[in-house]
């Protein structure tokens, strides 16, 4: 047995992510299965067993990926192996949460009171959770393509990007070209929240977001061409997008070449970063 949603309009979705605890991407099928009694599986065996008893955090979850998934032994492209990291990290939080959530809900609640406030403990995890996970996975690829960049620096208005390249020094500093700045949000499924990076870094004329929404219109991303935003998407994503845009879109493995190749021309590299 199943049950399924189908969101078809910005409306349905908000309201499905209230009860997902998770964002949904437009026009995609999300189902959620019924509890089946299933044999063990290899992922079983690689949560610590520690976990089951004390909900970890999402960055230990996220490094017990890593550990799982090393980028050294890994042969296909960065792309992939962003999705394949996430993939893996949801399962692990799905069948911790479980083991944890459920004997609660089984127990059930003296009042509607008791039972909205549990929910939203277990809807704003989920939230936090997806969020950080994006970008912690893309911090962990930059370090290992060994480009240079910084998190969360503090620009104007206090605002803080996600990742500024090569860092808050060079950002801070005039003399350091403009054309050799770049940054990058990353928004799990942007709609309208694009918009909320543009003002993040004044210095950087054409800002990129790194998204995992798939399927956004022609008349979107021309929105965000016109307010000079670069889409980066996984490549095994580009095929959801409209045919006409596609070769103007991004890959996650198109940007960190970009990165790379203007941070090699610079030999004064390493002043700006130390």
């Amino acid at each position: 047995m199943a049950v399924a949603w189908v969101a078809s309009s910005l409306e349905e979705e908000n309201t499905i992510e209230s009860w997902l605890g998770e964002e949904v991407d437009p026009g995609r099928f999300i189902m959620r299965y019924a509890e089946t009694a299933e044999q063990p599986s290899l992922l079983d065996f690689a949560i610590p067993a520690e976990w089951l008893n004390t909900f970890p955090s999402g960055r230990d979850i996220f490094q017990h990926i890593v550990n799982l998934v090393p980028r050294v032994n890994w042969q296909r492209s960065i792309d992939e192996l962003l999705l394949k990291r996430r993939e893996l990290e949801f399962q692990i939080f799905e069948k911790i949460e479980q083991q944890e959530v459920l004997p609660g809900i089984r127990n059930g609640f003296d009042s509607v009171e008791e039972f909205i406030k549990y929910a939203h403990s277990v809807s704003n995890r989920r939230k936090s959770r997806t969020g950080a996970s994006l970008e912690l996975n893309l911090e962990s690829i930059f370090r290992n393509e060994q480009i240079a960049f910084e998190t969360q620096v503090i620009t104007e208005n206090r605002k803080k990007p996600d990742f500024l390249f090569p860092s808050g020094r060079a950002y801070h500093d005039d003399a350091f070209p403009t054309v050799k700045l770049h940054m990058l949000a990353s928004k799990t499924c942007c709609k309208d929240r694009w918009r909320q990076m543009l003002n993040e870094a004044n210095r950087i004329t054409t800002k990129h977001l790194f998204t995992l929404q798939q399927g956004v219109s022609g008349h979107q991303l021309q929105e965000m061409r016109d307010n000079n935003v670069e889409l980066v998407v996984p490549a095994p994503y580009l095929t959801s997008f409209p045919k006409e845009w596609r070769d103007s879109l991004l890959t996650l493995e198109g940007f960190v070449g970009h990165i790379r190749s203007q941070q090699i021309t610079m030999p004064d590299l390493e002043k700006w970063i130390n």
